[in-house]
């Protein structure tokens, strides 16, 4: 938490556990929660990134959601095939936007597991 700018948009799926994790971080951050039924459970990875890409293409995001979305998510950003990306459930994932004239490349930051 410590290293979240501090106008990060913290986006969770209306199920209570993401729930719970995002309250963990809005006390530790005293950030503000969106609960977004785009991330929900039965969502679609096309209907996160297009939605993310609507209203929040601007702003450093934290989601909070579901497998294997998430990861889904994380491999189409980075432009790998669908199998190329195992994501651990609690692991955090931190990606980066790079922007060129019009290009926008996705690069991995830092990847935090849950047992490290």
């Amino acid at each position: 938490s410590q290293y979240l700018p501090t106008v990060t948009v913290v986006l969770s799926s209306p199920a209570q556990r993401c729930l719970e994790t995002a309250a963990a971080l809005s006390v530790l951050n005293q950030v503000q929660i969106k609960v977004e039924g785009f991330l929900s459970v039965d969502s679609s990875v096309e209907r996160i990134a297009e939605e993310l890409a609507n209203k929040y293409s601007t702003k450093t995001v934290l989601i909070v959601g579901h497998q294997p979305n998430l990861g889904l998510l994380i491999v189409k950003l980075l432009g790998m095939h669908q199998s190329a990306g195992v994501v651990k459930k609690g692991s955090v994932w931190w990606l980066r936007q790079r922007l060129s004239g019009n290009d926008e490349t996705y690069y991995i930051y830092t990847v935090k597991q849950p047992d490290s």
